[in-house]
């Protein structure tokens, strides 16, 4: 009888050293090897218009086919609508 608890004792033991295993593969070796994600940046209106003096300007251009309050995004050598997809190509100078 004592030989069973000895045989299911070491049973359990292999498996509860079995499963150690698999969890610490499954964990990172370093924190070097968990790639870091980068912070959104949080973009309000103000990001949109400058005030000069009594003035308020755009910074960026609106969307010709949707109209005011649309704005389109700067992609360097074009802008482009984010809400219907048309695309103005900058003029090279």
């Amino acid at each position: 009888m004592t030989e069973k608890k000895e045989e299911l004792g070491s049973e359990e033991a292999e498996v509860a050293e079995a499963q150690e295993e698999l969890e610490e593969e499954k964990k990172p070796k370093t924190k070097e090897a968990k790639a870091e994600k980068k912070k959104k940046k949080e973009r309000g209106a103000f990001s949109y218009y400058t005030i000069e003096g009594d003035h308020l300007t755009r910074l960026q251009p609106f969307c010709e086919r949707c109209g005011p309050g649309y704005f389109m995004a700067n992609h360097g050598n074009r802008y482009t609508c984010g809400h219907c997809g048309f695309t103005r190509y900058k003029q090279d100078q």
